[in-house]
């Protein structure tokens, strides 16, 4: 995973809220203190890549239930060996849990940054996701 793409989106993302800045500077951090910031086997947290895929008329958004948490998030989840990027991972996850192809990328940037709990489950730790959120454009509805 490229750290340096990363530090990239993180700095290149606009936000006119406090929260988000505060986003920033937190996964900066995180990823300053962890060589393995995306694996899996960091106990603390990983990063993660989200999909915000919308309609061509961008008044919709493509929202996935998550039976274990109980909420509705967009495709998204964790890195794997075979992603080059966040943004690979986002494309993969839209594909894989949506089976969504063809997605049109709306900027090289970020589109929006969250931190939130995963609370324990099973033999894993409660820990955080570090949410990188890149928006996208369906063919169709």
């Amino acid at each position: 995973m490229d750290k340096q793409q990363i530090v990239k989106w993180l700095t290149g993302l606009e936000s006119e809220f406090e929260e988000e800045d505060l986003f920033r500077k937190l996964t900066l951090e995180f990823i300053d203190a962890h060589d393995d910031f995306w694996q899996r086997s960091n106990e603390s947290g990983q990063l993660t890549g989200s999909a915000w895929v919308l309609n061509p008329g961008k008044d919709k958004a493509l929202m996935v239930h998550h039976r274990g948490l109980d909420k509705w998030f967009q495709p998204g989840g964790h890195a794997e060996l075979t992603d080059n990027s966040l943004l690979d991972t986002s494309l993969r996850e839209a594909s894989e849990e949506c089976g969504l192809q063809n997605l049109t990328l709306i900027s090289e940037g970020l589109f929006d940054l969250d931190i939130h709990i995963i609370p324990p489950k099973g033999e894993v730790s409660g820990h955080l996701h570090y949410d990188f959120r890149f928006a996208f454009i369906a063919e169709s509805e």
